[in-house]
């Protein structure tokens, strides 16, 4: 897990979780945002999944305008990750943190 301080975010948790297949394109970027100094302290929880993308410009442009002008996308584009255990109890971990920080903040508790 890799912590750092981002001006303006606070505390900033970053994981990465690898697939089974240790696919470089399936792995999932999760993200425990904390500024304990905010007022109200709200923590944010980011999911990130890499969408891999190798189509021609052509192709690129025309999905972009079926986006644009179809209001029922389903031409959308998913990527999955299937986590082992190990993946899965680093998830568990920060899902534990942030809804912890979550309910303290709505306490109003001052953490340190």
């Amino acid at each position: 897990m890799v912590t750092k301080t981002v001006p303006l975010m606070g505390t900033m948790k970053m994981e990465y979780l690898e697939c089974e297949c240790h696919s470089p394109e399936h792995a999932v970027r999760v993200v425990l945002y904390d500024d304990k100094e905010s007022v109200p302290c709200i923590p944010e929880l980011h999911i990130n999944v890499q969408l891999s993308n190798r189509m021609n410009i052509f192709k690129r442009l025309w999905v972009a305008l079926k986006y644009v002008f179809n209001p029922v996308n389903d031409d959308c584009h998913w990527v999955e990750c299937y986590l082992g255990e190990e993946e899965a109890d680093k998830l568990l971990q920060l899902l534990v943190e942030y809804k912890e920080l979550n309910r303290d903040s709505m306490m109003g508790l001052k953490r340190e």
